[in-house]
């Protein structure tokens, strides 16, 4: 067709019945206007748009009923053919019973939209979409004059224009990984957010926004596409997505994975997406999806919800949404988005949420990334703390770099930096003199800090700033490989923590170390294999030349065994550190575990530290774990030593074991020590379980598979007949069970093959076995192959020991295994008075190895010890009868003696007044 300027066109107007006087009227004349108005109604429908005005929900009040229904509230809605839709009231629609065939309609009356084809309900599993569209149906009959004869076949009386409902099947445009991960099923909030997101076409809108001019959108979606197959015809308003199983009946109705509000049709082809406002239309509805369906999953997770992560249930996230988080059945924001997660919350003012919201919903979706998953970067999220909200929080997807920091105008008049008039400048300088001197600075919020530290040069100098907050390591951060090193915190707000190692920060293989003002935790005790070896602290230095420690805190977690320790320095015995120096260290101490060691040092100087049993230290967990049980098993019965021939047991028995006591049973003999309240029925105990033996080591073994038997039974032993007896056995497990408290081990420990000079003084210790321990293994500067350190000084320590049920093994507040030079001064001991048991076989002070001509212990004061300072050395070649020692000034409350010598015939030059 060819037109010229000022002809009128006249293809697809609107044709008005024109009437004039003397014109013939007919029902065909008055049927042409109520098509006119028709038309003009619904040109004028088009150009407003399609989608639902309001109401129109659907739900489901009785999922699991055999013959399924919903409800679907009053509401208006618009159709693409520009139709209204309305419900004037919520009405219940069986999904099961399809539309009665052959719906009268009047064949001469304006019908805009045909059934569509297809649409009967199909009763099975499977993902469903409900729609309403326009219906047309005749009623009543009109009189007629009788003077046409055809007019009767035509009387209807009016044409009412209503709705109705359709269900056509989704499948076909799912694939199978919506419905199976794998050999997994797909849980229903899987499959729900999956399909909700298709409907959305978030993957086509990504592909779209990524290359705008190369990729074809003028149709995405699934909707888009079940429009273009004919399924979704224009006289359709999508309402929701239903999902049934066979077995579970609706599992659920999704409103706004399928509705949306009113939005109009789009004048600009391929650059639609970009420019109309369906996108906005959908930005909202995947909000309100995505709260909705959160909160079902909140509410059906219940105690668990606060462990919820996206990763587990959702393929996609919204631009922004709220976020439920208060109370006990909150979600988490930072354990729910994983890798999506921001560092910190932003506070944000209650009058700018609704900014925050609108803003945030011009963004795209987010697809959900795994926090294992290293290939994808994930999209991080803001999350705000409205002012005044207290039960949930807002998330927006991080929109970084929409305004550069390099295009804003700076004011330079106040601060006068050096040429700086943007933004972008002025941080960059500020920058620098926030940094200072530090050679790198680690922040938080950083993406990898292991990378920014490797980026120092090997050998290089480097000071390394950490700045306040959290630092959640998934293996631990190594510094390696470097000259002078400097590590620099915020103090006790700069928290290095690892979950499932127990080093958090090991430096090894540099010249000289100084770690100030930082804050270690390990979050697990075992061996750190492919870390170091040995015991590994929450922070670790390896084989440096030089150690300064300062003003730290470091926490180690509970274990059965030793196997952590909060700090630890340690170098080989062929190359020793020259100075290690500790200072100002708070220690929180693990369940078993050790404060400070100190490995190979020449000089080493620990003074002025902390360290405490963990206040949240818990021996619960190994209830039932055999490591733990074998310690009731000793508690309840422990053969020190089975007699020799000659009825004599070996020569450290006497001491070692002062509690132990002959036992005899049968032709046999040995050395036990056993509870109190089994003292005198072990006899009978084992004439019950008719026990045969012979030799002293079947004695042995036969108590100790007794006392094993009843840890493991947790005070039954099924070998019992007795009544009497077994009532006693499990009235003793329980008396220790109730006497078990955690206790760390050691508080601090020097070791290795030499330590020619130690210096422990003015530290806190409490809650340990073993407060001080100074003791070398056998290396090149060992005397006749015994290892001595040179000159130790030990003074002004306060230490508290914990002594419970479970404490089997050596028990003391200050241990030397030799010296050359010993000077133990003014340190207060005693046993923790709220301890499970008071007074316990524990030593204040044991030397037991080879000591030098200077031996010095004065002044010191013990409380609720049952043994005396106990002075054992290995003797001299020469020939000095008597030793220049003095052992005078202490007091030890409570116990028979203050000092005790092996030999007792040994001389030393003064050795009282001591008290008791």
């Amino acid at each position: 067709m060819t037109a010229t300027l000022d002809e009128p066109i006249l293809e697809g107007g609107i044709r008005r019945v024109n009437f004039f006087n003397g014109r013939l009227l007919t029902a065909r004349d008055l049927s042409r206007v109520q098509l006119a108005a028709a038309a003009g109604d619904q040109r004028l429908g088009v150009v407003i748009g399609d989608g639902v005005s309001h109401g129109l929900e659907v739900s489901a009040p009785d999922p699991g009923a055999a013959s399924p229904w919903v409800r679907v509230q009053g509401g208006l809605a618009v159709n693409r053919a520009g139709e209204t839709l309305c419900l004037d009231a919520a009405i219940d629609v069986a999904l099961a019973v399809p539309p009665e065939p052959g719906t009268a309609t009047a064949d001469c009356c304006f019908a805009p939209c045909a059934p569509a084809p297809g649409g009967t309900y199909v009763a099975g599993a499977g993902v469903f979409l409900l729609m309403i569209c326009s219906a047309e149906a005749s009623e009543g009959r009109a009189m007629t004059s009788g003077l046409d004869e055809t007019a009767g076949r035509c009387n209807t009386d009016a044409t009412v224009n209503g709705v109705r409902f359709r269900l056509v099947q989704v499948d076909p445009y799912l694939a199978a990984d919506d419905f199976h991960d794998g050999a997994r099923a797909r849980d229903d909030h899987e499959i729900r957010n999956r399909v909700a997101f298709k409907c959305f076409g978030a993957t086509p809108l990504a592909a779209y926004d990524a290359q705008p001019l190369a990729t074809d959108a003028k149709t995405y979606g699934l909707l888009d596409a079940m429009r273009f197959t004919g399924v979704l015809s224009d006289c359709d308003v999508p309402l929701a997505v239903l999902y049934r199983t066979l077995a579970g009946g609706l599992r659920f109705v999704d409103n706004w994975a399928a509705r949306r509000s009113i939005s109009q049709p789009s004048p600009f082809g391929l650059r639609g997406p970009h420019l109309s406002d369906r996108r906005a239309a959908e930005a909202e509805a995947m909000m309100l999806q995505f709260e909705v369906q959160a909160e079902r999953l909140r509410s059906e997770q219940g105690a668990a919800a606060p462990a919820v992560q996206v990763e587990r249930w959702f393929s996609h996230l919204p631009p922004v949404a709220l976020l439920r988080t208060g109370g006990a059945q909150g979600l988490d924001w930072k354990i729910f988005l994983g890798a999506h997660a921001p560092v910190r919350a932003v506070p944000l003012s209650a009058g700018l949420a609704r900014a925050v919201v609108q803003r945030s919903l011009e963004a795209a979706a987010v697809p959900v990334v795994a926090r294992t998953n290293t290939a994808d970067k994930p999209i991080r999220y803001r999350v705000y703390e409205v002012d005044g909200a207290t039960d949930f929080v807002l998330i927006a997807r991080s929109s970084y770099a929409e305004t550069i920091a390099k295009d804003v105008y700076y004011d330079n008049a106040n601060c006068a930096l050096d040429g700086a008039d943007n933004v972008q400048d002025a941080i960059d300088q500020l920058c620098e003199r926030v940094n200072g001197c530090c050679t790198v600075v680690l922040t938080p919020h950083d993406a990898d800090w292991q990378a920014k530290v490797d980026a120092v040069p090997v050998g290089g100098d480097a000071e390394i700033c950490f700045q306040v907050g959290d630092y959640p390591l998934l293996r631990p951060l190594e510094i390696k490989g470097l000259g002078h090193v400097k590590l620099n915190g915020a103090g006790f707000g700069t928290r290095l923590m690892i979950a499932d190692a127990e080093v958090a920060l090991l430096v090894r293989d540099c010249q000289s170390v100084i770690v100030r003002d930082l804050s270690f935790t390990g979050g697990a005790a075992g061996w750190a294999k492919d870390v170091t070896e040995g015991l590994g602290g929450a922070l670790t230095v390896v084989n440096c030349a030089e150690v300064t420690v300062e003003t730290v805190e470091a926490t180690c977690a509970d274990a059965l065994r030793r196997a952590a320790a909060c700090v630890v320095v340690r170098n080989t015995a062929e190359a020793p550190a020259k100075v290690v120096s500790i200072t100002g260290v708070r220690g929180r101490i693990g369940h078993a575990q050790t404060g400070v060691l100190v490995v190979n040092a020449v000089h080493a100087v620990i003074e002025r530290n902390t360290l405490a049993l963990a206040p949240g230290a818990d021996i619960s967990k190994f209830a039932n774990e055999p490591e733990h049980l074998i310690r009731f098993r000793r508690q309840l019965v422990s053969v020190y030593a089975q007699k020799q021939g000659n009825g004599k047991a070996p020569p450290t028995a006497d001491r070692e074991h002062a509690d132990a006591v002959d036992f005899s049973f049968g032709d046999a003999s040995v050395q036990v020590r056993t509870h109190p309240d089994l003292a005198q029925i072990l006899g009978r105990i084992l004439e019950d379980l008719d026990v045969q033996v012979s030799f002293p080591d079947q004695l042995g073994k036969a108590l100790k598979d007794f006392a094993a038997e009843v840890a493991r039974g947790r005070g039954e032993h099924p070998g019992l007949s007795n009544a009497g007896l077994k009532r006693a056995v499990k009235t003793a497990f329980e008396r220790m069970e109730r006497r078990a408290a955690p206790a760390a081990q050691q508080g601090i420990v020097v070791g290795g093959a030499a330590a020619p000079d130690v210096r422990i003084r003015d530290n806190a210790v409490s809650g340990v076995e073993q407060g001080i321990h100074i003791g070398l293994s056998d290396g090149p500067s060992a005397r006749r192959g015994r290892a001595a350190a040179g000159t130790v000084q030990i003074g002004g320590n306060v230490i508290e020991l914990m002594i419970s049920s479970l404490t089997t093994g050596e028990r003391h507040a200050i241990f030397v295994g030799g010296a050359e030079s010993l000077v133990i001064e003014a340190n207060r001991g005693q046993v923790a008075r709220n301890g499970p048991i008071d007074r316990v076989t524990a030593e204040p002070i044991r030397l037991w190895g080879e000591f030098g001509r200077r031996l010095l212990v004065t002044g010191n004061h013990f409380e609720g010890f049952r043994r005396a300072i106990y002075l054992r050395p290995f003797l001299y070649t020469q020939d000095d009868d008597e030793r220049p020692w003095v052992v005078q000034h202490n007091w030890v409350a409570g116990a028979r003696s203050a000092l005790e010598i092996y030999p007792n015939n040994l001389a030393i030059t003064v050795f009282e007044p001591n008290f008791t």
